[in-house]
């Protein structure tokens, strides 16, 4: 009785060895998989950076200077952005409907009122209608003038904001000769 006992231990603990050799054969190429992956992954973005710094760095028929571009680079073309706030259009710039602001006047549907609580919200109001990546250009007394650019940064014109007096608590003015169906917002005091 003793030695059948002693064969089966000495079998099952041979059968354990070869399972844990195969388990941890298995958990050792799954780690390097892993690690392969990752170190391929980490080659690529050096070798993506390493191609755009040779692109800003050379000369090209787009870059002739050789200098490094990426800070040119914008995502808006702020006057579209503007009168999107505002005006929405079609695909070939026809009037669609007005997202903000309505003309008081039949005469002039050019000028947009709308109708806010003080000079914070007129001024916040503002601020959303401007493109994410305007630099903020400050002057005295709550006046600010943008100059609004294309995505390569040329000037389109300027968008200024001024408080007003009386019912009128601010009024946005421009000089941007693309804009189209309405040229002056005036943020009137909320009538309770």
């Amino acid at each position: 009785m003793y030695v059948i006992g002693y064969r089966y231990l000495i079998q099952n603990n041979s059968e354990m060895k070869t399972n844990k050799f195969i388990t941890a054969l298995l958990s050792l190429l799954l780690l390097a998989a892993t690690a392969i992956s990752l170190a391929s992954c980490s080659k690529d973005d050096d070798s993506k950076e390493s191609d755009n710094n040779n692109v800003n760095n050379n000369d090209t028929p787009d870059n002739p200077s050789g200098k490094n571009t990426d800070s040119l680079v914008r995502y808006y073309n702020d006057l579209e952005y503007f009168q999107s706030y505002f005006v929405q259009t079609d695909s070939e710039g026809n009037f669609v409907y007005r997202s903000m602001g309505e003309p008081l006047y039949e005469s002039d549907t050019a000028h947009l009122y709308i109708g806010v609580d003080d000079i914070d919200e007129a001024l916040k109001y503002f601020e959303y209608a401007l493109a994410p990546d305007i630099a903020k250009q400050t002057s005295v007394s709550n006046n600010y003038t943008y100059t609004l650019t294309d995505t390569s940064g040329a000037s389109l014109g300027t968008v200024s904001f001024v408080p007003g007096s009386g019912t009128s608590i601010a009024e946005v003015t421009t000089d941007l000769s693309g804009l189209k169906y309405f040229n002056k917002v005036t943020k009137l005091s909320q009538v309770s």
